[in-house]
């Protein structure tokens, strides 16, 4: 059995991975990173995930809010970072991000994460 993609999206995510693979993949943000995507392109990308299913917004659990925040200490993460790394914790599925910061506090949870563009050595 093949494992199916359904990572957690940051807006990078989505400004950065196009084409993304629309098959039998899933892939997940919430409605903050909705709200950040100004560009018409990511626009138009965004909205043809959602169009077709293939990207759900959902929110994330307060209980992994409040974790991520307390673990994010001095990170200067936004409130938007926040709740994509809190979603990918409640739902056990990787972030894809190209924020090292992200990346970093994701590690200390214990949640996979690949950059988008940049990976590091």
């Amino acid at each position: 059995m093949i494992n199916k993609i359904m990572p957690v999206l940051d807006a990078s995510a989505i400004l950065n991975a196009f084409p993304f693979k629309f098959g039998d993949e899933q892939y997940y943000t919430v409605h903050e990173v909705t709200d950040e995507l100004k560009d018409f392109r990511a626009r138009a990308i965004l909205e043809a995930g959602i169009n077709s299913g293939k990207i759900k917004v959902l929110m994330p659990s307060e209980g992994s809010v409040e974790k991520t925040r307390k673990l994010s200490g001095k990170t200067n993460l936004s409130e938007t970072d926040i709740k994509v790394i809190a979603l990918a914790l409640d739902l056990g599925e990787e972030l894809w991000t190209d924020d090292f910061s992200m990346i970093k506090v994701a590690e200390k949870l214990g949640i996979k994460s690949s950059g988008v563009l940049f990976r590091e050595p």
